[in-house]
């Protein structure tokens, strides 16, 4: 009962920034849609929509983990062409996240261009099916 609390509140700041809250037990995942030429406001709406959500875990007890928070540009490969060229980079705080090629969603590798790659044979179906319909929700979000 308390996840879904916290998972509620989670979301609904992360909402006040324009950014979408996935959220899988002690894992959760932030998205947001936006068109190349505003990549600079979507990395500021996203730096600032962490920093927020990192104020909040510690006013609860909570700390996000830097060494595992990554973050990834999908989309078309002329748009990530286009990010590419720009080089950014997430700055929270005093951490620079530099933008990864693949990221490990429930145990499924997950590229830019969100095709899923094989993975290990100890990840259960259940994690793939779940994955899967997690790749089918930001292919939705990145439609829009």
């Amino acid at each position: 009962m308390l996840f879904l609390m916290y998972t509620a509140d989670l979301a609904k700041l992360a909402a006040t920034f324009g950014v979408t809250l996935h959220a899988f037990a002690d894992d959760n995942h932030l998205y947001l849609s936006y068109r190349t030429d505003d990549a600079n406001l979507s990395v500021a709406a996203i730096e600032r929509c962490v920093t927020a959500i990192s104020h909040w875990m510690s006013a609860n007890r909570l700390k996000l983990n830097m060494d595992k928070t990554e973050w990834l540009w999908t989309g078309s490969r002329s748009n990530l062409d286009i990010l590419r060229r720009s080089a950014m980079q997430l700055k929270l705080g005093n951490n620079t996240i530099d933008v990864a090629y693949v990221v490990r969603i429930l145990g499924v590798l997950i590229t830019q261009d969100l095709m899923s790659l094989p993975s290990a044979p100890s990840v259960s179906s259940s994690y793939v099916s779940c994955a899967d319909s997690h790749v089918h929700s930001i292919m939705r979000i990145w439609r829009r």
